[in-house]
Order: C-alpha cells, then structure tokens, then sequence
C-alpha cells in the first residue's frame, strides 16, 4: 500500500508541475522538505524556498508542449523511497537576466530537450527529500549559456548557497545513479569519490572477477571514456534492497578507434557498502549485438582498448 501511494504522490507531484500548479507541487511535500539538484549544486529547503523555485521556474518557461513539460518514463517506489525518471521539454523565451548581465537576449526562444531522474525520500505519502540528476553539459548547451552561468541560474530561483550544500547522496539508489551521472558528465573525480578503496566486478567480456584499487578503477573508468567519448547511460528502471542497487539502462556510444557506434539494453548490479560507497559491479548485456553493432571481432576490440590504454588491459 505504502508503495503505490508513494508513486501516486510523485505522479501528482509531476503532473501539478505541468499545470504550473505550484500550491499542488507543496501539497507533495513534507514542511521541512529539501530538494537537491546535484548537477547544479543547488539546494532548497523548506516549502518556502520549494514554493519560490517553483513560481520562478515556471515563470522562466515560455512554452511547453500541451500535455507538459515533464513525461514520465519510469516510476517505482517502495515503503520510503520512490523513484522517477521523465523527459523533459520546454521553451525558455528572452530576455533572461542574471546580475544585471543579459544572458538570452529579448525575443529569443531557446529550448530544452532532456532527460531527468529523481530519488526521493517518503515519509507518510509525503516527500521529504528529492534528489535530481540530469546532464547539466547538454542543458547548458541548448540554453546557449556555458555550465557556471546555468547554476546562477538555478541559484537565481532561490537555492541555499553552494558554501551550505547538504550531503551528498545517501541511499544506495542515490549513490549509484550519482555515479552514473558522474560518468554520462566525465566528472571522474566526482565519479571517484563514490567508489570503495576496492572495486571488484565483472561482465561479459572478462570470465573471471577482477578487484582494482580506487585509483586503478578510477584510471580504467577514464580510460575507457577515452576509447567510447560520448558513452551515455539512460536509467529506466532502478530498484535497491539497501545493499543491492539494480538497474536496466539504454546505453548508447561510438568506438573512437573506428567510428562504430553501439545502442542496446545494459543491465547492472551493484553493490553499495555501509560507507555509501560502490564495491562491486555485476554489468550483463548482449554481446552480439555489442560486437554485431561495433563491427569487430572480441579479440580485436580488446587490442584496440590495450591500445588506448597504453598498455594497460585492466580496463
């Protein structure tokens, strides 16, 4: 019960969003909620800051498709949690100015074509803590602003100060899509400080488990977004029992070597310890169609990504 009742407070919660129905939005929310948007390091706390970011965020859209800016694509939820991934779209129209500076100059649309995930924390069918994560690079981009311009941005509609951001993630769930995020962002430092002093895993292209220290994970990570540059990992779907975090995403990525790219299904299972940090991957995909997609052989791929990685296979 306490499930579905989770999922029909966020349902509600997106769907007021698309009504701009901002009195709707609070009605989800615990008075001491606080939402985060870790791309951006923003934070807001309590209903009134959540009830500002709100109007001013709405008032920001200067168009939105008839049936809203936000489609759910996957919605889960369990007795404390819910999580909801949605596409986004909509049209900010100038001017936009932030500190006195024009950044979307008058008469000028610039629209937003995304992909978001949020986690949230539930307490008696009310959210208390919503976590969001999306690709702030792209965003930025389609709004024409570079990524420091775009975080005044959410700033401007209210956050706590970046010098007062809360704590980072704190759920398995959280931190495993944070570490996803990271990787779609080439944010390996924030990518590492997710992971265990040992990271043990495995999946179809090597038999046996392999364990690496944090440095060498981190290093093989980098590595391989040097052999696939623009990899990115949708989530649609994850669940965690509080240890295990499993996760089906769409994984999409182009071969530098050769110029081949590859678009399938990726499971994943991980393991998040008591620290709030990852110690073991389980990866499984079809490695057909990954060598049919790619064009090459397993034996040739491996040298191509020895290769890159300077000789170094661990990757």
């Amino acid at each position: 019960m306490c499930e579905q009742q989770n999922m029909a407070v966020i349902r509600a919660w997106v769907e007021a969003i698309n009504r701009n129905d901002v009195d709707a939005e609070l009605a989800c929310w615990a008075p001491d909620g606080e939402y985060v948007v870790i791309p951006t390091g923003s934070t807001y706390r309590g209903v009134e800051q959540i009830r500002n970011a709100g109007h001013r965020s709405a008032a920001l859209v200067g168009d939105q498709p008839a049936h809203g800016r936000k489609q759910i694509t996957h919605l889960e939820a369990g007795n404390d949690w819910a999580c909801v991934s949605y596409d986004a779209h909509a049209t900010i129209t100038g001017p936009l100015i932030l500190d006195g500076v024009t950044v979307i100059p008058k008469g000028v649309d610039r629209t937003i074509v995304t992909k978001a995930c949020v986690v949230f924390e539930m307490s008696d069918a009310k959210i208390t803590r919503g976590t969001e994560y999306f690709d702030k690079a792209a965003m930025a981009q389609q709004l024409g602003i570079d990524q420091p311009v775009l975080e005044r941005l959410y700033s401007s509609l209210g956050s706590t100060s970046r010098g007062d951001f809360p704590r980072g993630p704190s759920t398995p769930a959280e931190v495993v899509t944070a570490f996803l995020a990271a990787w779609n962002n080439r944010d390996l430092d924030a990518l590492g400080a997710l992971l265990a002093p040992q990271v043990s895993g495995r999946n179809p292209l090597s038999s046996n488990d392999t364990t690496l220290s944090r440095p060498a994970a981190q290093s093989a990570i980098g590595q391989m977004m040097v052999a696939f540059p623009d990899l990115h990992m949708r989530i649609d779907s994850i669940v965690s029992d509080g240890v295990i975090v499993a996760v089906e995403e769409f994984e999409t990525a182009t071969l530098a070597a050769t110029g081949r790219s590859y678009a399938m299904p990726v499971s994943l299972f991980v393991r998040v310890n008591p620290a709030g940090q990852i110690d073991r991957f389980h990866n499984y995909w079809d490695t057909r169609s990954y060598f049919g997609q790619l064009k090459i052989t397993p034996k040739a791929l491996s040298q191509l990504l020895t290769h890159s990685n300077g000789g170094n296979d661990a990757a």
